[in-house]
């Protein structure tokens, strides 16, 4: 069963990749009926399940599917980022960053991890401080990305550090227009 299993996971991700996510659900929705003993396949089908019902708009199965897949495997990367990315566009806020500061203690470089929390953090009143240490976070892993530094150098503005601001949207149109 976990040789079909695979085989089954495979060809859902020819048809994720192709953008044929109807037919991928389909082939995941079978891999996820097999009974087998792999731990890492079960995993693998849940985040593809929940991935492709994300990107079929159904949030409710996608988030039951991340779920079932972190109680599988709760420290897993890709089941964290992609649940706290999906979290980020339909809530709730508190669940996007958790599962994002989970991704994010899995792999440090994760620009979108950091760029997303800084995001969440600068539009909740109170929460400037953490907001800029993940623009900082954000910047160590791309520093020539002008989108953290435009928002950072606005959340800089908002806590009341105009001239720091103002530099680091200096910094942003230098890169942008070079």
């Amino acid at each position: 069963m976990a040789q079909r299993a695979a085989k089954l996971l495979a060809k859902a991700q020819e048809h994720m990749e192709a953008g044929d996510m109807a037919n991928a659900l389909l082939v995941l929705r079978e891999c996820a009926r097999l009974e087998h003993d792999v731990p890492r396949l079960k995993v693998a089908t849940l985040i593809n399940l929940a991935n492709a019902e994300s990107e079929l708009g159904d949030v409710g199965a996608a988030r039951e599917h991340y779920d079932a897949a972190l109680v599988l495997a709760p420290a897993n990367f890709e089941a964290h980022a992609n649940f706290g990315m999906l979290a980020c566009e339909h809530g709730p806020r508190e669940r996007a960053i958790s599962h994002l500061r989970q991704a994010v203690q899995a792999d440090e470089q994760w620009f979108d991890g950091w760029f997303n929390l800084a995001n969440l953090y600068s539009t909740a009143r109170g929460q400037e401080a953490e907001a800029l240490a993940c623009y900082e976070r954000a910047l160590k892993v791309q520093p020539a990305s002008p989108d953290a530094l435009i928002n950072l150098s606005a959340c800089l503005v908002d806590a009341g550090r105009l001239a720091d601001g103002v530099a680091r949207a200096a910094e942003a149109v230098r890169l942008h227009e070079a």
